[in-house]
């Protein structure tokens, strides 16, 4: 299985691919604010599903 494939990427995932980095972006960047901490464990739960998606569309998915 090679790491790096060449994959045309539909917007739908791009949109799901960027949602991921967002949200880690937010846990990462502002852990210490208290807006952010409130909502912690529900951003993290979206971002995992979404690299979730993500995964299962590069790596497993059939062309």
């Amino acid at each position: 299985m090679s790491l790096i494939k060449t994959k045309v990427w539909p917007p739908f995932q791009i949109a799901v691919l960027k949602t991921v980095c967002l949200i880690f972006g937010l846990i990462v960047g502002a852990y210490y604010a208290d807006v952010i901490k409130d909502y912690l464990w529900i951003l993290a739960g979206i971002g995992v599903v979404c690299w979730i998606e993500v995964f299962y569309f590069y790596y497993l998915k059939k062309d």
